[in-house]
């Protein structure tokens, strides 16, 4: 945040146009996690000839990877990719590359883009461990929302197919609580209490049927991550 300061400070009371102060500040936004402040400043008050400069380019596509913005930053290095000379640029520029398409399961795209990054540097070792993260991740074993559902039909076994202990506790024993709670009202022949109980018990239910799913969906997801 002190360096943000100063550096609007030298850009704006000082008037000094230095084309690293630029690529420094959206760094800063980056490392102070304020993505879309960086972008929209970008976008809006960054001088043409600034965004030209591929350094500048390089943090504006970083920024827009933090926000999952995956087409932002492949329009931001194709630049990079077809006309740079810096071999460490251009290392980066192929890396990040790489990670959009591992993103989108481009297994294939994304092995090709950290090749390309490991020669220019000429370090083996790094390229030989990206390609056993990347066979790590195509042989994943994710969780499928649809088992997740079936087993549901037991309250809490679907949340505890996709790892959520906590919630499987939970739903066994609410759908437990309702579902005694329904019966005894019905024994005990409060038809009115034993309707709304099992209104609740039936929403309930269905509610930790999509609940599961929806907790396989995040389980896969933060494997990826």
């Amino acid at each position: 945040q002190a360096a943000l300061l100063e550096m609007e400070r030298l850009l704006f009371v000082q008037q000094l146009q230095d084309l690293y102060l630029y690529s420094y500040k959206l760094l800063c936004y980056r490392g102070l996690k304020e993505y879309e402040k960086g972008i929209y400043e970008y976008e809006t008050t960054f001088p043409a000839s600034v965004k030209d400069n591929n350094d500048i380019r390089m943090q504006f596509a970083l920024l827009n990877y933090c926000v999952d913005n995956m087409e932002g930053t492949i329009g931001s290095i194709e630049p990079i990719l077809n006309d740079t000379g810096d071999s460490l640029l251009l290392n980066k520029a192929h890396v990040l590359k790489g990670l959009v398409q591992l993103k989108e399961n481009n297994w294939i795209g994304g092995e090709e883009s950290l090749t390309i990054a490991s020669r220019l540097l000429d370090n083996p070792m790094i390229h030989d461990k990206n390609m056993h993260l990347i066979m790590q991740m195509k042989n994943q074993r994710k969780k499928n929302p649809t088992t997740a559902r079936l087993l549901s039909l037991i309250p809490g076994a679907g949340y505890l197919y996709a790892n959520h202990k906590g919630s499987a506790l939970v739903a066994f024993f609410m759908n437990s609580l309702l579902a005694y709670s329904t019966y005894t009202s019905i024994k005990s022949k409060n038809y009115g209490l034993a309707g709304l109980c099992g209104f609740l018990s039936l929403s309930f239910y269905i509610g930790n049927i999509n609940g599961a799913a929806r907790s396989a969906i995040r389980y896969n997801e933060k494997l990826k991550n």
